[in-house]
């Protein structure tokens, strides 16, 4: 009785194991397809590619980025939900064979150790971890990419690999090998102007991550009375350039070949070698047309006949003490009654000598098509103004204004204060709004961006900008951008813009900014924002990283053609 007591005893405990076993594995089904339907939503907001689908007490687990799931440690045997995170910073470059790039890769969601390791590297091409392979995640490592001069140009997609023996989690990072060289892209190769006109178009300096240098720009073959300059000169490469022509009154009109001329130096075997571009432009010079006044406009000689003084007037024509108004014969001629002062018989009908000096003469008044006064040339206004180009739009109950000023000066400034006036169509004032730009110090012969945000006034119709205020000021020197990069994300219509800044001078450099400006196809500032480097300072020779969000959540930036930065800080 006893024994049977028992087998039914055992056998009760092994039915409880197997529905405890039953329910397990329910559970980490649901929590399987949990981590399924979080690698979805992920793969459609962040582009992220998941290589296979997660199974629940099943290895080895293999995703792309991100790897979530339960493992087993092969040193206690004990199991551990996974959720582990690969980034890589930066995740792309340039450089020229023989050159090294470097990139940071961190490591977040486990404490298991991992093995990292670098494969689909190009010919002649090395990778080296900084740091023991075995490490611990949530920690950084390093690896250096360095390249050989037999490297062949072209681009890559080198694999980084972390594993233990459970799992693998791979992250891309894109490198492109060439040459060192830049580029001239204007917006337009067709340009027109009128005398006595300032005309403004728009280039944009490329340049390859291994060119550092700047290039130098000119003008070639401008006819004569046409001047041009460019701000800035020399350009940074990656930046945007406005070319500036002035034509004077003594500037034939008629359709000219052109040149943009762009220098820059690069380093061969440790020589500097310049190298150079040349982008041609179709330049019309267009016609004024000459004035021609009406025949309302012009005094005629010849009066009428029932105008003509005689020596035996009638009662209506006789020049008398009291004339009447259109028929008398007066010492100051009206410009349509010309006459004698004393008319005589042998005259009746008078020759005029010529037209009255109190007659009007032609040109003071054109009969169509444009006109222009004769000034003299006049170049950019030397001082801070506000550039012509400037953007507007409403979103979320709010009025957005975008715009840009010139620093046309040999001095850096700080504190440029730029203020808008609202009118409505009647001209009235109906709002007004003041702000900075950013970064607060502005180096000569820069320009840089603002923007306004404001409730909208009501009725409004146009705005007109006020001279910029500012004060003379000395800025940090040596800051230089040495990468940067611009991004579109459709699905939020996002843009954003990230690079590095080093800091090149012999001192420490305060709260360092960059601001960036980004423009559409026709050159115009469609967004301005602004952010500080990661570190905040930079010490002589440090670097830091930027990030430059613009949020599609008030309008989107598929628009964007390209961008403008500028970085700036204090002397400490």
């Amino acid at each position: 009785m006893r024994s049977k007591t028992l087998i039914l005893a055992v056998f009760g405990f092994l039915l409880s194991f197997s529905a405890l076993l039953g329910f397990l594995d329910l559970y980490g089904t649901l929590r399987v397809s949990a981590a399924k339907n979080t690698f979805n939503e992920q793969t459609v907001n962040n582009n992220w590619e998941i290589d296979e689908a997660v199974n629940f007490f099943h290895a080895p687990i293999t995703v792309t980025t991100h790897s979530e799931g339960w493992i087993q440690s092969g040193l206690n045997g004990k199991w551990e939900y996974l959720n582990l995170q690969m980034s890589v910073f930066p995740d792309s470059g340039s450089i020229k064979p023989g050159d090294s790039i470097r990139c940071t890769i961190t490591m977040s969601g486990s404490t298991l150790p991992l093995t990292f390791s670098v494969s689909a590297l190009p010919e002649d091409t090395q990778g080296i971890f900084l740091t023991t392979k075995n490490i611990t995640p949530n920690v950084q490592t390093a690896l250096v990419i360095s390249t050989s001069p037999s490297t062949p140009l072209g681009n890559y997609q080198i694999i980084i690999t972390a594993s233990n023996n459970n799992f693998s989690i791979h992250a891309p990072i894109f490198i492109t090998l060439q040459d060192p060289d830049f580029g001239i892209i204007p917006q337009t190769n067709t340009w027109e102007i009128f005398p006595n006109t300032t005309i403004t178009n728009n280039l944009f300096i490329t340049g390859t991550v291994s060119f550092t240098d700047t290039v130098a720009l000119s003008f070639k073959g401008l006819p004569s009375g046409i001047g041009g300059l460019f701000v800035p000169n020399p350009a940074p490469p990656n930046q945007s350039v406005d070319a500036i022509l002035n034509a004077d009154l003594t500037t034939l009109p008629g359709n000219y070949n052109i040149f943009i001329i762009g220098v820059g130096n690069i380093v061969s075997d440790s020589v500097l070698v310049p190298i150079t571009h040349t982008v041609p432009i179709s330049l019309t010079v267009l016609l004024l047309e000459t004035p021609t006044p009406t025949p309302t406009e012009t005094a005629t000689a010849t009066p009428t006949p029932t105008q003509t003084a005689t020596d035996t007037p009638t009662p209506t024509q006789t020049a008398t003490d009291t004339p009447t108004p259109t028929q008398t014969a007066t010492d100051t001629p009206t410009p349509t009654q010309t006459a004698t002062d004393t008319p005589t018989a042998t005259q009746p009908t008078p020759t005029p000598t010529g037209t009255p000096t109190s007659t009007p003469t032609p040109t003071t008044t054109p009969s169509g098509g444009r006109f222009f006064l004769p000034v003299g040339y006049r170049p950019m206004p030397y001082g801070i103004s506000v550039l012509s180009k400037s953007y507007s739009y409403i979103s979320h109950d709010t009025l957005y204004i975008i715009g840009e000023v010139l620093n046309n000066t040999s001095d850096s400034a700080t504190l440029v204060n730029v203020s808008v006036n609202l009118f409505d169509s009647g001209g009235n004032l109906v709002g007004t709004k003041s702000t900075y730009i950013w970064p607060l110090d502005f180096p000569a012969r820069e320009k840089g961006c603002f923007k306004f945000s404001m409730d909208v006034p009501l009725n409004w119709s146009y705005y007109r900008f006020e001279a910029p205020t500012f004060t003379i000021s000395e800025t940090s020197p040596g800051l230089k951008i040495i990468t940067d990069s611009g991004l579109y994300n459709p699905p939020n219509g996002d843009y954003k813009v990230i690079g590095q800044v080093r800091n090149t001078g012999n001192q420490r450099s305060n709260s360092v900014y960059v601001g960036g400006t980004l423009y559409n196809a026709s050159g115009v500032p469609v967004g301005c924002e602004h952010a500080h480097v990661n570190s905040n300072d930079l010490d002589p020779n440090q670097v830091s990283s930027f990030e430059i969000k613009y949020l599609g959540y008030y309008r989107s930036y598929n628009d964007v053609a390209n961008y403008k930065l500028r970085v700036a800080g204090d002397l400490p």
